[in-house]
């Protein structure tokens, strides 16, 4: 099996150190937006795609991170069944578009721990989600952290869920 290396995938500790030289460069008065967004990505589709290219021109000279969801988180949100693609394969594909900057991924099935060290300027969740489905740990942490959430408009009809009925 080959080993699906990319530049932008970072284990979080290097993806903190990235995270530390944005946040230094403020004090420089360089204030790029750093975003995060997060999310399964099983079946990489055009509703993803459009999404990570909206959020990027959203942020005019900004940074993109993308948190995915490991196979055993994965497996916990969306079932045994799931994912369909490995979390390697997942972050490498994320990680070959050039609205993105950097792809890591995580263990929980939330968020929130990332959120509360990374301090993004903006987080960005799909259409799918609105204010009233954040759970409370990540609610406390963008009241907190001053996190400003956006919610992007959601392709109807495109989802990873959608694709496997129609395969089955």
């Amino acid at each position: 099996m080959h080993s699906l290396k990319h530049n932008k995938i970072l284990s979080y500790e290097d993806l903190t150190k990235e995270v530390k030289q944005i946040h230094d460069m403020r004090g420089f008065g360089i204030c790029p937006p750093l975003a995060l967004t997060n999310g399964c990505f099983d079946l990489f589709h055009a509703g993803h795609a459009r999404l990570l290219n909206s959020i990027k021109s959203s942020i005019i000279g900004g940074k993109l991170i993308v948190g995915i969801n490991s196979d055993e988180s994965v497996k916990c949100l969306k079932g045994e069944s799931r994912p369909i693609i490995p979390a390697d394969q997942r972050a490498y594909i994320i990680a070959s578009l050039s609205c993105v900057d950097y792809v890591f991924i995580f263990p929980e099935t939330n968020i929130e721990r990332y959120l509360r060290e990374i301090k993004p300027d903006i987080w960005f969740k799909g259409g799918d989600y609105n204010v009233n489905s954040l759970n409370k740990e990540e609610e406390e942490v963008i009241r907190s952290c001053r996190i400003d959430v956006r919610f992007e408009s959601f392709v109807e009809g495109i989802s990873s869920t959608n694709i496997i009925k129609k395969i089955k």
